[in-house]
C-alpha cells in the first residue's frame, strides 16, 4: 500500500501515491473492481472504471507539465492502467453488441422488450467481461437478464466514450489500437444507440428511479455524443450534419424537461413520444450528482446562471442536510437518501471543489479536499471510502446494507480516490497558474 501523510506532504507527492494506488486496483488484463475491500463492487463497473480513466490521464497530462524526470515513471504508471481498462472495457462492449444492436430495433415504447437487460450493455461485468457472477455478503450473485433492470444505466457507454476521447485527445491512439479499431467498426451502432436512449427511462448513476429519467444520466449521454463526434473526427470517420442536430436536440431536452425556474432538477417522470408535449413538471428535487453535469458533463443549455443557482441550492441543503443541520465538508446525495442510512459522499463533495476552484472558490475548494486527504488517510494509507455516515444510530436503512457490511461503509472505493486524484491535479495547476502569474507581475 502506497503511503499518502496529509497535510505535510505536497500536493505532487499526494497525487503520484494515489495514481500507484489506482493502478492496484487495476489487473493486469483491465479489470477493475470497483472496491478492492467490498464483495458487493467486486464487478467491474463501466461507470467507476471509466471515472477512473479519465482522473489517470489527467494525472498523466499533469504530470507531463511538470517536466520532472522522477516523476516520469508514474505518468507512464498512469498511461499504462488506462490502456489496460481501455482495452477491458472496450472488450467488454464487443461481448455485448448483439443486445445493443437489439435495443436499437426495438421500439421505445415496448417497454416488456426494450427495457429488458439483454437490449442494452449492462453497468457492470464480471473478469470475463460478461455479466457478473460472484458472491456478496456469504450469497452467491449473478446478474441476469431477468432480475438486471436496475443494471440497465444508460451512462456507461458515454463515460467510456468520454475516457477515450481524454486519452486520444491527449496521447494519440498509441497503445489502444485494439479499442480504437472496436470504434471504428461499430461507431455508427454506437451513435444510434445513445441517440435513441436518451428519451428512455433508466436507471441513474446510483440505481435509483429505474422509471424515470435522470438529468445526470441525459447530461452523460449529451457528452459521451458529443465525444463519439470528437473522435470521429480524429479518426477521420464520417459524421453526417444530422448527428450534430441530433447533439443540439439532446442538449434542448435537457434544459427543456429538467430546468425550472432556472435550476437544474433531478428527474422527472416518464416521457411518451406518442404524446405531445410532457408529462409531468420535473420532480422538485435536488441531486448532489448533478454537480457532475456542470463539471463533466456540461451541456450549453445549463448556462452559468442555471449552475449558479442550483449549486447555491445544493450548498444551502444538501451540504447541510435533515439531520445535522451544520454546514458540512461533504453532500449527501438528496433530501431522504437512505442508501448506507444517507451518508455523505467524498466523490461528490471532491467534484463540488472542483466547481468551486472553476469559478474561483478556491479556499472553499482547498478546505473539502484538505478534509479529505486529512480525514481519511488513517496509518498514511490511501483508503478512500464511498461515504460518511450522517447518523449512525438512525434506524432509516431499510435494505440493511450498512448492517449487512459489518456496520462500515465501502472502503476503498476507487471512484472516490479518483475524484481526489482528478481535484489534487486541479489543485496543483491552480496553484502553478497563481506562481505564474505572481512571476510575470
Amino acid at each position: 500500500m502506497h503511503k499518502l501523510q496529509s497535510p505535510g506532504r505536497s500536493t505532487v507527492d499526494q497525487i503520484s501515491a494515489t495514481v500507484r494506488h489506482l493502478d492496484e486496483h487495476i489487473q493486469e488484463n483491465g479489470y477493475m473492481p470497483a472496491s478492492l475491500t467490498y464483495d458487493w463492487y467486486k464487478p467491474c463497473w463501466f461507470r467507476d472504471s471509466s471515472m477512473v480513466a479519465m482522473s489517470l490521464v489527467e494525472a498523466a497530462k499533469h504530470l507531463s507539465l511538470l517536466r520532472q524526470d522522477h516523476l516520469q515513471h508514474t505518468k507512464e504508471t498512469a498511461l499504462n492502467a488506462v490502456r489496460r481498462q481501455l482495452g477491458f472495457l472496450w472488450g467488454s462492449f464487443n461481448n455485448f453488441i448483439e443486445n445493443v444492436q437489439i435495443g436499437l430495433s426495438l421500439p421505445i415504447e415496448d417497454d416488456s422488450k426494450f427495457l429488458r437487460l439483454d437490449a442494452h450493455l449492462p453497468a457492470r461485468v464480471g473478469n470475463n467481461g460478461r455479466l457478473y457472477s460472484g458472491h456478496a455478503w456469504g450469497q452467491p450473485v449473478s446478474d441476469t437478464v431477468d432480475n438486471g433492470t436496475w443494471l440497465r444505466q444508460y451512462d456507461s457507454l458515454p463515460l467510456l466514450l468520454m475516457a477515450t476521447r481524454d486519452y486520444i485527445s491527449a496521447f494519440g491512439i498509441e497503445g489502444i489500437e485494439t479499442p480504437i479499431r472496436t470504434i471504428r467498426d461499430n461507431m455508427k451502432l454506437i451513435m444510434d444507440y445513445m441517440a435513441k436512449v436518451y428519451k428512455s427511462p433508466s436507471s441513474s448513476m446510483w440505481e435509483i428511479d429505474s422509471h424515470q429519467l435522470h438529468s445526470t444520466t441525459l447530461a452523460a449521454i449529451y457528452r459521451g455524443f458529443a465525444s463519439a463526434i470528437e473522435i470521429s473526427h480524429k479518426l477521420d470517420i464520417e459524421v453526417p450534419p444530422w448527428r450534430m442536430e441530433r447533439l443540439s436536440r439532446m442538449d434542448k431536452f435537457i434544459s427543456d424537461f429538467f430546468v425550472k425556474h432556472n435550476m437544474l432538477f433531478k428527474s422527472k417522470n416518464v416521457w411518451k413520444p406518442d404524446r405531445s408535449g410532457f408529462e409531468s413538471e420535473p420532480v422538485n428535487e435536488l441531486d448532489a450528482s448533478s454537480i457532475f453535469v456542470f463539471t463533466k458533463f456540461r451541456p450549453p443549455s445549463v448556462t452559468a446562471e442555471i449552475e449558479a443557482k442550483t449549486m447555491n441550492a445544493i450548498d444551502n441543503t444538501l451540504f447541510r442536510g435533515i439531520r445535522l443541520p451544520i454546514h458540512h465538508y461533504l453532500p449527501i446525495r438528496f433530501l431522504g437518501d437512505t442508501y448506507f442510512y444517507g451518508g455523505r459522499w467524498l466523490l461528490l463533495g471532491l467534484e463540488a471543489a472542483k466547481y468551486y476552484m472553476r469559478n474561483g472558490n478556491t479556499e472553499k475548494a482547498q478546505r473539502i479536499i484538505s478534509y479529505v486527504g486529512s480525514r481519511y488517510t488513517a496509518n498514511g494509507n490511501v483508503m478512500l471510502p464511498e461515504q460518511e455516515i450522517v447518523d449512525p444510530a438512525s434506524d432509516c436503512d431499510p435494505d440493511n446494507y450498512y448492517k449487512r457490511n459489518g456496520c462500515s461503509v465501502i472502503k476503498d472505493l476507487a471512484w472516490s480516490e479518483a475524484a481526489h486524484l482528478s481535484a489534487l491535479v486541479d489543485l496543483n495547476n491552480l496553484k502553478m497558474r497563481n506562481q505564474l502569474l505572481r512571476g510575470a507581475r
